[in-house]
């Protein structure tokens, strides 16, 4: 006795059933490729979004100029080498000097008159914004110099902290100032104010033949917040610092401060008063 047949499934799985082997076999492929993008779609997320942080990040290294102030004599052929060659910046340097000194080469020299002393030279670090048209800058003193590539160090500051007035190196255990003003990340917005300040104090007090002294006056008021940039600097006026076994040239700036190696300037062009 024969068994009946057996009959197809009957309705969805029935009609899927019956569908030709090719299109079943490229329904499961699509269904395969289907959920492999949607497993590879929170990686693709994750590297767009590198991707677009290191962009951020170019853009916004290179919307940081660096300037520094040349005159009275003082040098910055070294700072400005120093800064292309071994802090390969491609961005813009300005240097603004009176031609007491060499003028530099790779970078834009602003001519100014001659500051009356070193505390006249004082105003122009107020004015950078006005004689280079840029929008954020990275202020050195000329008694600098550069010994590692600056990305990392930019990097390391991110976005600008709207609750800070500028961003400086903080100083020394030692020393009664909270900052050192050697070297200022200034950005034309959110530190004009804070800047304003900082010259009305050194013009009211002539007798401060350093604008740290005017700098303490205008943060002691308790208006403006400095943040600290990182701590990547070797002040070589330190007697540790000058002889550690790191080296003087371990971080990725130097500065001389009271141990200045400047070029010596032309007579009339000197002038050191402290």
């Amino acid at each position: 006795m024969s068994s009946p047949s057996q009959s197809p499934p009957k309705g969805v799985l029935g009609t899927v059933l019956r569908l030709p082997r090719a299109v079943l076999v490229g329904a499961g492929v699509l269904c395969v490729s289907i959920s492999f993008l949607l497993f590879l779609a929170p990686l693709l997320s994750m590297r767009s979004q590198s991707m677009d942080e290191i962009v951020l990040l170019d853009e916004r290294a290179s919307n940081i100029g660096i300037v520094t102030i040349a005159t009275n004599g003082f040098d910055a052929v070294r700072l400005v080498k120093t800064i292309r060659k071994n802090g390969k910046f491609k961005g813009d340097v300005f240097v603004l000097g009176d031609d007491c000194s060499e003028r530099p080469k790779d970078a834009t020299y602003i001519k100014v008159p001659q500051p009356d002393g070193r505390q006249g030279a004082k105003h122009l670090k107020q004015e950078v914004f006005e004689l280079t048209g840029a929008q954020r800058l990275l202020y050195m003193d000329a008694d600098m110099v550069v010994n590692k590539p600056l990305d990392d160090f930019f990097a390391a500051i991110g976005p600008w902290d709207p609750s800070c007035s500028a961003y400086m190196f903080k100083e020394r255990w030692y020393t009664v100032s909270d900052f050192n003003a050697g070297t200022d990340l200034l950005d034309k917005v959110h530190s004009a104010e804070w800047m304003a300040a900082w010259k009305a104090d050194i013009e009211a007090h002539p007798e401060y033949h350093r604008d740290q002294f005017a700098l303490r006056d205008i943060m002691a008021t308790g208006k403006y917040n400095l943040c600290p940039l990182p701590p990547d600097v070797t002040f070589v006026a330190d007697f540790f610092s000058r002889y550690s076994l790191r080296g003087i040239y371990s971080k990725t700036f130097t500065h001389w401060t009271s141990a200045k190696e400047e070029k010596k300037p032309e007579p009339h062009c000197v002038d050191r008063s402290d």
